[in-house]
């Protein structure tokens, strides 16, 4: 809410136009509306999120739960705030922050607000471990603080709100450079796992609970506007996967950035910062999950097209073989190649037909292939389909 008023406020080419019908009486221009919205926010905020969840602590403003029994009655949480959500608070009172710059109101809590943006961030920093990967430094962090990221790594769907961090880079409050390129190596070099790959987790393990996703969200694609590299990964991801069909932000974030490298190709900040590793430990390795250790479908699909063929060339060369189902076998081979093209077909171009449960299909199809295959071969050999012979 509080992001469309500053975004209203930054154009003032559209303060004096009407708006869509005025239902709730928040007003009938652009900026009686962003007016409306900032003070409705300020009031939430005022009211809500500073008094209830900021602290002021020796170590800088903190973001905590209420102690409040109600609280914990409803909500059931006690302690510092995870980061994601931590974010999510702070973005709201950083923008609010932005909007009474804008329409330079006076508002006394501008610099409060800001401070409060910063101190996240530096707590958030603070807490991430830094880790080693491809000869690269990346972050390693937990959900919440003061857990261990070794026990309780951040899973990928909570990071997506975590890297709303990005905000106070861009509103210069105390993120650097190199600590933005370390998130960006953490899903380059750790979560990604190659082609529409992404781990469940970020540092690069899945589980039933935290299956591996296709593409990173926009706010990972957000950041994409400080490395090329890893604008072409994100962008990569989106665009096979087809998630810029139904997926608005996730499409905008990948346009957004994809202009940006359009028109300024060559800017500064641009370039991917180096870091120095030594001294820093590796990630740790762990098991590989069942769906990793499965051979690729290509390999697969290699594999039964190459049996395919070579029983077509052993039933050749046969002269005295004749097939009992010939006429049924060609049949099966148009039925076959008919379905598996309109899978690709339907996999690619009708985002509505893609199955749930992604990997424990992947993982059944390959535990079915290879008695799948074994029976092929047994019921070609041994029914008579290639080793028949004319007995009549």
């Amino acid at each position: 809410i509080v992001n469309t008023a500053r975004l209203i406020l930054e154009d003032p080419a559209v303060w004096n136009q009407t708006a869509p019908p005025d239902q709730y009486g928040f007003g009938a221009t652009y900026l009686d509306r962003a007016k409306t919205y900032v003070r409705e926010c300020q009031r939430s905020a005022e009211t809500t999120i500073v008094p209830w969840f900021v602290r002021n602590t020796k170590d800088g403003y903190r973001l905590y739960h209420p102690d409040s029994p109600a609280y914990l009655k409803c909500c059931g949480d006690s302690g510092p705030v995870p980061w994601n959500q931590q974010q999510e608070l702070a973005g709201a009172l950083l923008r609010l922050a932005q909007c009474h710059r804008l329409l330079n109101d006076g508002d006394t809590n501008i610099a409060y607000y800001e401070k409060i943006t910063a101190d996240a961030a530096d707590w958030f920093f603070a807490s991430a471990l830094p880790m080693s990967a491809h000869n690269r430094v990346c972050y390693q962090w937990a959900y919440v603080a003061p857990r261990d990221p070794a026990d309780w790594p951040e899973v990928t769907t909570e990071s997506d709100y975590d890297m709303f961090i990005f905000r106070a880079f861009q509103a210069n409050l105390g993120p650097t450079r190199l600590q933005m390129q370390r998130l960006i190596n953490t899903a380059r070099f750790v979560m990604y796992l190659g082609t529409n790959r992404i781990a469940g987790k970020v540092n690069g393990t899945s589980n039933a609970e935290r299956h591996e996703r296709q593409f990173l969200e926009f706010e990972w694609i957000e950041m994409s506007v400080l490395d090329r590299d890893f604008y072409h990964l994100v962008a990569d991801t989106v665009l096979t996967s087809h998630e810029y069909y139904d997926n608005i932000a996730v499409e905008a974030a990948v346009l957004s950035a994809k202009h940006y490298w359009a028109t300024m190709p060559s800017a500064p900040e641009t370039q991917e910062v180096l870091d120095d590793t030594r001294g820093i430990p590796p990630v740790p390795k762990s098991p590989l999950s069942p769906s990793r250790t499965l051979p690729p479908a290509e390999i697969m699909g290699l594999l039964w097209g190459a049996s395919e063929l070579w029983l077509a060339f052993w039933k050749r060369s046969k002269s005295n073989a004749i097939s009992k189902d010939r006429h049924s076998l060609g049949m099966i081979w148009l039925v076959t190649l008919t379905a598996v093209a309109l899978g690709f077909v339907a996999a690619h171009r009708l985002p509505s037909c893609e199955i749930p449960w992604r990997q424990i299909c992947r993982q059944a199809g390959s535990c079915l292939f290879v008695p799948g295959l074994a029976l092929q071969w047994y019921s070609i050999v041994h029914k008579g389909v290639i080793k028949g012979s004319v007995c009549n």
